[in-house]
């Protein structure tokens, strides 16, 4: 976000980030069988793909005041095509850690191509349509940006339809018959909230400066989890399982009525 922050983009990522851990925390509750709370159910998935639509969102929006304040500073293009596509391999390299974890842990589940992964390329991409449509007349850009949000989401409904038995198509939304992975967000139609992200910046943050005085949103818990959110998102999820897989077991020991099934999940 460069040297200044805008304290309502924490906020908001800040929110964004605190959903998924509520979810995650709400999965990893049935998933070492403490209780049933409906994971799978309707409202659920509104609630998970409402959390991950607003964090990708704000994905584009930071990626858009970040690319315009490096062009105001006057880097070129070669400095920026270094900068952005270091950071989406960085990110996409956080997410093969989670890959090997997983692959690990949960082999018949292990997380392919989820949250870290689409990031990486959701900031590469995003660059890549920020650099080509750099020269156009704002209302010509915010025009194709929306026509592009279209595109991806009527896309998204024939690659639904796909299968392929080759993993390398997973990033795209086409998945072998069976595929199961606890993350997976893949460019089609996930990329859409991203570049929906683009247009509010473009809409919010003209050249990456604040339109509205009055927009400032202040909450410092809430921006303090937005500006950690990639640490946040990272160990999160191994202290939440654990301690509710702990839970469990003590239960389980107390005759708390655990079936069993909770712990065949472990491969050891």
């Amino acid at each position: 976000m460069g040297k200044e922050r805008f304290e309502e983009v924490d906020v908001i990522r800040g929110l964004a980030v605190l959903l998924m851990v509520t979810y995650h925390a709400i999965f990893d509750i049935q998933i070492v069988g403490l209780m049933d709370l409906g994971i799978g159910s309707l409202p659920l998935e509104v609630f998970a793909d409402v959390t991950a639509g607003t964090f990708f969102s704000v994905v584009g929006i930071s990626l858009y005041i970040s690319f315009s304040r490096t062009k105001r500073e006057g880097k070129n293009v070669n400095f920026r095509l270094r900068k952005y596509f270091s950071r989406g391999i960085k990110l996409i390299g956080w997410g093969a850690i989670v890959t090997v974890v997983t692959y690990f842990l949960f082999p018949d589940l292990v997380v392919l191509f989820g949250a870290l992964h689409f990031i990486g390329a959701s900031v590469i991409i995003g660059y890549t349509v920020l650099e080509l449509t750099e020269g156009l007349e704002k209302l010509h850009r915010i025009i194709l940006l929306i026509s592009l949000v279209i595109a991806v989401f009527l896309v998204s409904g024939e690659v639904r339809n796909l299968q392929s038995n080759n993993p390398f198509f997973l990033w795209l939304g086409i998945i072998p018959s069976g595929f199961q992975s606890l993350d997976y967000y893949p460019v089609f139609p996930w990329f859409g909230f991203v570049v929906s992200g683009l247009i509010l910046g473009e809409t919010i943050y003209p050249l990456g400066t604040r339109r509205w005085a009055n927009s400032r949103i202040k909450n410092s818990p809430l921006e303090f989890l937005g500006r950690h959110a990639l640490v946040v998102y990272f160990f999160h999820q191994p202290v939440i399982y654990l301690s509710t897989f702990l839970l469990a077991y003590l239960s389980d020991l107390e005759g708390g009525g655990l079936t069993g099934q909770a712990f065949e999940l472990f491969p050891w």
